[in-house]
């Protein structure tokens, strides 16, 4: 499984983040399920993770809004179900989130 993860505005920050992930399998074919779950987590002692769900639009792709509430380097779990019912998680970097 391998996810992209895209922001808007395109440098992520502070506050509310939109984003759009994209899954693909071992092919490169789309992962279509209807909600995945993210967790944030700041490399950072201490704090606590966000979570949010992304609607599937139904090509691949997942979109949603997660709450980042301090500048840093962070890591999103995306996990999921796929449609063969097998449980699914996948990580991604997110460095260098920035203050407002």
């Amino acid at each position: 499984m391998k996810a992209t993860v895209a922001f808007n505005p395109r440098r992520p920050a502070v506050g509310d983040m939109a984003l759009q992930v994209r899954l693909t399998d071992r092919t490169g074919a789309p992962v279509r399920v209807p909600v995945i779950n993210v967790a944030g987590d700041l490399e950072h002692a201490g704090m606590k993770p966000v979570f949010t769900a992304l609607s599937g639009k139904g090509d691949g792709s997942y979109r949603g809004v997660i709450r980042s509430d301090m500048a840093g380097d962070w890591l999103l779990i995306i996990i999921g179900q796929g449609a063969d019912g097998r449980a699914f998680n996948t990580q991604v970097d997110v460095p260098g989130v920035c203050a407002p």
